[in-house]
């Protein structure tokens, strides 16, 4: 049984336009690293977090309820202790998800536990307010997924890597995220939605999907679009309640003033990261360029650059 090992968990971004709690998808190049031991003492403790950006060392750090579940499932007896550097700012990017999926591999693989997925995907959604997998599935099995429920089960399905489109996060830097999607979902629940509106959020929903299965990037322009300025969608709700620090569409507005229709922008899980999408790489490149400049016209630091999606599993992040 290895003493220790170190593992990199990385970003995720939630919800892919009009698929809120519905889909989500694995970031390369944006990752947390995490070093954990076997000691001791029972439990778990996190003895260092640096980077960028620290994670919290106390248990207000929801990765203490994941791991307390796999010691007393597993009749685990030593404890795990963690040093954390993550240098992904958070804000839309998964950052509690993948503390909470570190967690889950170090104990599988310290422990030889041979969880299968869906149990990494069981513990670790216990670290996710809601318990909502679209950033925990993603970072665990890799890739774009969409989820769906069948009863009080829940089931996912991995798409094929996206040929046709191209992925770029933009990371504003001096807006502070405040409610959320707790306060979306608050919102939303005080709304009225009738026959129509529910066809209407089915419609966008289908579109979405069937745009990314085919690689369509005009499907998934306009499902897109059409999500950011519908009045009872949860990117509309958080733009207004001013999570996001700067309007959606006028950002989109500004892209598509510079790219034309070869890009489009969308809140990265409750922002205010935001995700572009584009139909290639010289497209993206163009969109980032744009939307950092918007930003900056409105006083915003914001940074960004062209990615790609990681299809590798989280098991496979052992360095």
């Amino acid at each position: 049984m290895p003493a220790q090992a170190t593992i990199r968990t990385y970003a995720t971004s939630a919800n892919l336009g009009p698929l809120f709690d519905r889909a989500g998808a694995k970031i390369e190049g944006l990752y947390m690293t995490t070093h954990g031991k076997l000691i001791a003492a029972h439990g778990l403790r996190i003895a260092k977090s640096d980077g960028n950006y620290p994670v919290p060392t106390n248990a207000s750090n929801t990765i203490y309820k994941v791991a307390e579940k796999i010691f007393h499932d597993f009749k685990i007896r030593k404890g795990l202790q963690l040093s954390v550097t993550n240098n992904v700012k958070p804000g839309g990017l998964g950052i509690s998800g993948a503390g909470a999926v570190a967690v889950v591999e170090l104990l599988n693989y310290v422990h030889n536990l041979n969880l299968t997925a869906e149990q990494k995907i069981k513990y670790a959604s216990l670290g996710e307010p809601s318990q909502h997998l679209d950033n925990v599935v993603p970072c665990i099995i890799g890739g774009i997924v969409l989820i769906s429920w069948k009863g009080n089960q829940n089931a996912y399905e991995k798409l094929d890597s996206l040929s046709g489109i191209t992925p770029a996060i933009v990371m504003p830097y001096d807006i502070i995220k405040s409610g959320g999607t707790a306060h979306a979902r608050k919102v939303l629940e005080c709304m009225d939605f009738n026959e129509e509106d529910e066809k209407y959020k089915s419609k966008l929903a289908s579109l979405m999907i069937s745009g990314l299965r085919a690689g369509s990037f005009g499907k998934i322009f306009e499902a897109i679009k059409k999500d950011n300025s519908w009045q009872k969608s949860v990117t509309f709700v958080r733009n207004m309640a001013g999570i996001y620090g700067i309007d959606i569409n006028y950002l989109n507005s500004r892209l598509e003033a510079v790219v034309g229709e070869e890009a489009v922008l969308t809140p990265s899980g409750a922002g205010p990261a935001m995700l572009i999408l584009a139909k290639n790489h010289k497209a993206a490149e163009k969109a980032v360029k744009a939307v950092t400049q918007t930003y900056a016209s409105l006083g915003k630091k914001a940074e960004g650059f062209v990615t790609s999606f990681r299809n590798a599993a989280s098991e496979d992040g052992f360095v």
